[in-house]
């Protein structure tokens, strides 16, 4: 379909300013959520249409798809944030699937949600098929203990799975995307028992059932950040299995690339053989780290790091054995070192997953990427003529 004008960005950004500020969605208590909103304003597509259902199928285990599909995560991480919904407008012919980084699970197995009516109104207008992403990020972190409240008791986990059921059916998502992280490497049994348990709820609906996993090369069950995952086990319920192939480096630790591709690889070499090809999304990030010498690093878009270095005349290295770019500056007397992925090392990426047979890529996020990752996706996937 053709890209939508830019009056539709305005339309959805005025309606937004006029109706109350986003706030939390607590779909334990009231399933006539402010999102709902958007059913009555766009009602879902019509028999005949390009309907979820065709496109929830071509993502299906089983299904020999002649090229990888393309995720794109969805997050506003302030009010007025519309850098992702601008990318979605603007990247729409590109994308088969949008993840919204929008739900928060507890340990009690309830869910409250971020207000996204602007994006909500888009994707029922356009047709998009949207998973709903639960996550456990509270805090600024993902909550350990929580996902172990969650996971270790039954009825935790029963409470959750038929909140789910609930929120996919009521807002017409195609599916969700579960976002458990930093999982104690204790509930790993359980946390394979509840994506199960899932898969029983969602699959008899035409529900796609999403996981995003942590990048492992080995499988350490000691590891407090992957160790709960069991790719193999986990391989056998899921629809899509994201591997999360990105923070290789990150903040918390010393600088380098945030996915040099011999990592990837090495990744890619473990999980395919343990989880079905076509059920593999390779994840790729839209993002920048800077770290200052001896502080801790935080992060850019890779917009930010592109501009950066154009508008200052830095050089940017790439290393043969890694392109993956980076550069170095000097400010307020300490060196700075910047490492993001651009089109030339994400074009890397995508020919690996064509190279592998994977399912798919993934996007995180939309919004921070430079435009030159979409040009990379047009020629790597044949999406030109799309």
């Amino acid at each position: 379909m053709p890209i939508p004008s830019i009056s539709w960005v305005v339309a959805v950004v005025l309606l937004s300013l006029v109706l109350p500020p986003p706030g939390p969605v607590d779909f334990s208590q009231n399933w006539l959520a402010p999102l709902e909103l958007a059913a009555t304003i766009v009602p879902p597509l019509q028999p005949g249409a390009r309907s979820f259902q065709r496109l929830v199928e071509l993502g299906r285990p089983g299904i020999n798809l002649e090229r990888p599909r393309v995720l794109g995560y969805y997050a506003e991480d302030y009010p007025g944030d519309y850098r992702a919904l601008a990318s979605v407008i603007g990247n729409r012919s590109h994308l088969d699937y949008i993840g919204t980084f929008q739900y928060h699970i507890n340990g009690q197995g309830q869910l409250d949600g971020q207000n996204l009516l602007a994006f909500d109104l888009y994707r029922r207008q356009a047709g998009i098929p949207t998973l709903a992403l639960i996550h456990n990020f509270s805090r600024g972190g993902f909550d350990a203990e929580s996902a172990r409240e969650l996971l270790s008791d039954a009825a935790n986990r029963e409470r959750a799975i038929a909140a789910i059921g609930r929120l996919v059916e009521r807002l017409d998502y195609a599916g969700v995307i579960i976002d458990l992280e930093a999982v104690p490497p204790d509930q790993r049994e359980n946390l394979t028992a509840f994506i199960a348990a899932l898969r029983e709820t969602l699959a008899p609906n035409g529900k796609l059932l999403a996981m995003a996993v942590p990048a492992k090369t080995r499988d350490n069950r000691e590891s407090k950040w992957s160790g709960a995952f069991d790719y193999q086990a986990l391989g056998r319920y899921v629809d899509i299995m994201q591997l999360m192939t990105y923070d290789e480096h990150w903040i918390d630790g010393g600088p380098g690339p945030i996915a040099s591709n011999e990592w990837v690889v090495k990744v890619l070499n473990y999980a395919t053989r343990l989880v079905p090809r076509e059920r593999i999304y390779l994840g790729i990030a839209g993002y920048a780290y800077v770290w200052p010498e001896g502080q801790r690093g935080f992060g850019w878009s890779a917009v930010k790091a592109i501009s950066y270095a154009r508008d200052n005349g830095l050089e940017v290295v790439r290393p043969p054995h890694s392109p993956t770019p980076r550069y170095w500056f000097e400010k307020d007397g300490r060196r700075h070192e910047v490492h993001y992925e651009d089109g030339e090392s994400a074009r890397l990426k995508l020919r690996l997953a064509r190279l592998y047979g994977l399912g798919g890529v993934a996007l995180w996020r939309l919004g921070l990427e430079d435009r030159t990752f979409w040009e990379a996706v047009n020629t790597e996937l044949g999406l030109s003529g799309r």
